[in-house]
């Protein structure tokens, strides 16, 4: 029976978890408004309460603190979907680790609260721990299942989890970002070239690019990111865990923004890259695929070299000196922006793979 033959006979039961309310751009809102458009398909948002107490700060949970998270949501699952509502749900997605893997960890405790035709995992991000074996034992252990379908954001990770799992289990799709909100007056007037984020940041080569460039520099990190004071050039100003409005803000006033990412670690610095697109930034991106899917080299960003602070250097120099490329730049990164990455396009592909 072809699929559009199903949903004609049958009500499609999707449940959709996310950590807390508004996450990944209010997707779950996105993808919602897709699927109510077909009368026989009803959608459930279930957001347990954990999470919400961090994620009003817009600061990093430590590893401690995302531990917690997963086993508060456990126990959660466990009251909310054994105790007081036991449906049955045609398709389940799941967005984020914190939600994916104590879900994924209780269906296989209790097998009666899995989803009837699939489960789809997104925004599903380990980075650095992703390499330990015990950590890779339990991933083989949770997506052993042929009903779960995970969705990676670049080609690293369809490589590392390939290994991990089946092949045709693991689907790719470049993360999606909906306009972020600003603080109009952070940074306004002011001349800088601007840095920030947190995961795989690479700002040592970025202070030593500095170093040999005669202009201001803002970074916004983590007070997880370990900077030593001494190795931060005079011309570079640190802020640290500020609120995600004043952190577009000082982005979206800045006149280049550059993504400095350490190493090859899955996804990393998409939040920023099209942030920045949305701005209409000139971009400085490192060559490495979780952001450099995003750009055409010279057209809608420049590429510098992983670790490569003389190559960075060269490039900001480039740019600084050509008001035009920057202009160019901006324009073409904005367009790609709204033609391909803005949250409207993941919504319709999760649609599909809901509905497929």
């Amino acid at each position: 029976m072809k699929n559009s033959e199903w949903l004609a006979i049958n009500k499609m039961n999707v449940l959709i978890v996310i950590p807390y309310k508004g996450h990944r751009s209010n997707f779950s809102h996105h993808l919602s408004h897709h699927l109510n458009d077909l009368q026989k398909t009803k959608v459930t948002t279930v957001t347990p309460p954990y999470y919400s107490c961090y994620s009003k700060t817009g600061k990093m949970l430590n590893k401690k603190q995302v531990a917690a998270v997963m086993l508060f949501n456990f126990f959660f699952f466990i009251y909310h979907f054994v105790i007081t509502k036991r449906q049955k749900y045609n398709v389940i997605l799941l967005s984020s680790h914190v939600v994916a893997i104590p879900f994924l960890s209780l269906t296989r405790v209790l097998p009666f609260i899995n989803a009837r035709r699939k489960i789809i995992v997104t925004s599903f991000f380990l980075h650095g721990l992703g390499k330990k074996k015990p950590v890779q034992r339990l991933l083989r252990y949770l997506f052993s299942s042929r009903k779960v379908l995970l969705v990676v954001q670049a080609s690293d990770e369809l490589e590392y989890y390939s290994q991990l799992m089946d092949k045709d289990q693991v689907i790719y799709f470049p993360f999606c970002q909906h306009e972020v909100a600003v603080s109009e007056n952070c940074g306004k007037g002011e001349e800088y070239i601007f840095a920030g984020g947190y995961t795989n940041r690479d700002y040592e080569c970025l202070f030593e690019a500095a170093q040999k460039v005669n202009h201001n520099f803002i970074i916004i990190c983590s007070r997880l990111n370990r900077i030593d004071p001494e190795q931060v050039p005079c011309n570079v100003r640190i802020l640290s865990d500020t609120n995600p409005k004043d952190f577009h803000g000082y982005m979206q006033n800045a006149e280049i923004v550059i993504i400095p990412l350490k190493e090859k670690t899955g996804s990393s610095g998409q939040k920023v890259a099209l942030a920045a697109m949305s701005f209409k930034k000139a971009i400085i991106y490192t060559n490495i695929d979780s952001v450099a899917q995003y750009f055409e080299d010279g057209v809608s960003g420049i590429s510098y070299e992983i670790n490569n602070a003389q190559d960075l250097a060269d490039k900001i120099r480039r740019l600084l000196s050509d008001a035009h490329l920057r202009e160019k730049l901006g324009a073409n990164a904005l367009k790609t922006y709204y033609e391909r990455y803005h949250i409207s396009k993941y919504s319709e592909f999760l649609a599909n793979l809901v509905l497929g």
